[in-house]
C-alpha cells in the first residue's frame, strides 16, 4: 500500500479557494471509536515502524479512494465480536470524519466497523515487514560469520606479515567496516522486534 497522499489540486484560477477549503478540511477534531484490540495495535505498529503519527496514517487510509470500494464483508456488524474491544480516541481531520460519516450513512455500516475495516488494510504491510525482518536476521547471522572470518584472517596476517604490512592494513579496514555495519544492523533488527513479538492477527 502506498502511504503517500496522491490527491491532485484544482486548476490555477481556483487555487486559492481550493487551498482554503483543504485547510478547513484538515482542521482536527477528537472522536472516539470502539475497536478490536488487535486493530488498535496494528495501527500503532505500522505508524511506529514508519515514523508516522497515527492521526496522519489513519487520515490517509480514510482519504484513500479505495476506501469507498471496501467489500461489505470487511465491515460486518458482528466483526467486533471476534475480539475484545476497547474505546480509542483519535484526532482526525474534519475531512476524514466527514468521509467516515458519509460512507457510514450510504452503506449503512457503523463507523466503528468502517474504521476497523480500513485499518485492516495495513495487514499486508506488517506481513511484508515481518518477512523482511526474518531475512534481515538471516543476513545478520551471515555478517557475524563474515566478521569472525575477517578477524581470524586479520590475526593470521598479523602473525605472518606484521601490523605494518599494507595487506594487514587493508584487512584491518575491512574488519572495521564490518564491525560498524554489524552495529547498525543490530540497531535495525532491535527496532523490528515488536513486529515479531506482537500478535496482530485481526482475523481471530
Amino acid at each position: 500500500m502506498d502511504l503517500k497522499n496522491k490527491q491532485t489540486g484544482q486548476p490555477a484560477q481556483t487555487g486559492i479557494e481550493f487551498s482554503l477549503e483543504r485547510l478547513r478540511g484538515r482542521q482536527s477534531v477528537r472522536t472516539t471509536f470502539r475497536l478490536p484490540e488487535g486493530v488498535i495495535v496494528l495501527l500503532g505498529m505500522v505508524a511506529g515502524q514508519f515514523g508516522l503519527q497515527q492521526k496522519a496514517l489513519l487520515d490517509q487510509l480514510i482519504d484513500n479512494a479505495e476506501f469507498m470500494q471496501l467489500p461489505d464483508d470487511w465491515a460486518r456488524e458482528d466483526f467486533q465480536e471476534k475480539q475484545p474491544v476497547r474505546t480509542k480516541t483519535f484526532v482526525l481531520s474534519k475531512r476524514s470524519l466527514y468521509i467516515l460519516e458519509k460512507v457510514s450513512r450510504e452503506r449503512r455500516i457503523p463507523r466503528d466497523a468502517l474504521v476497523a475495516a480500513v485499518i485492516q488494510q495495513l495487514m499486508p504491510i506488517i506481513r511484508a515487514e515481518r518477512e523482511k525482518q526474518r531475512k534481515r536476521q538471516e543476513i545478520y547471522r551471515d555478517m557475524l560469520a563474515y566478521l569472525r572470518y575477517g578477524q581470524d584472517l586479520l590475526a593470521k596476517t598479523e602473525n605472518a606479515l606484521g601490523k605494518d604490512d599494507q595487506i594487514h592494513e587493508m584487512i584491518a579496514r575491512m574488519v572495521r567496516l564490518a564491525e560498524e555495519g554489524i552495529a547498525k544492523m543490530t540497531e535495525m533488527i532491535a527496532r523490528g522486534r515488536n513486529i515479531e513479538q506482537v500478535d496482530v492477527d485481526v482475523s481471530k
